[in-house]
């Protein structure tokens, strides 16, 4: 059985703990992060953990990167997207490239 593809997009702490725990779930055997789309600090922080390899295509969310994003989701064959305290609403091109699958944790307000 292949493993799914997970696109995890985040930022701050929480993110990267997040990150973190879905690393130590069992079941995450089944699962590989293909894509973070987040700040450098939580990136260096998954690599210095063991949660991600450095060869793990990373796109700084200072930006929304719509396009970037897409063509790495569609180079990779993601099957996921993960979002937590991801700082851009995702685009309804990304939710699609994935077919609506994906999962969104934003513990705070969202804009307007």
């Amino acid at each position: 059985m292949s493993r799914f593809r997970i696109a995890f997009f985040g930022e701050g702490r929480i993110s990267a703990e997040a990150l973190q725990l879905i690393s130590d779930v069992p079941f995450m055997s089944e699962f590989e992060v293909g894509l973070l789309v987040t700040s450098e600090t939580v990136r260096r922080s998954a690599i210095e953990r063991g949660v991600v390899s450095d060869s793990v295509p990373f796109i700084s969310n200072s930006r929304r990167y719509v396009e970037e994003t897409l063509s790495v989701i569609e180079k990779t064959d993601i099957d996921i997207v993960l979002s937590v305290q991801h700082i851009w609403i995702l685009a309804p091109e990304i939710l699609d490239a994935v077919g609506g699958n994906a999962f969104n944790l934003h513990n705070a307000q969202l804009p307007e």
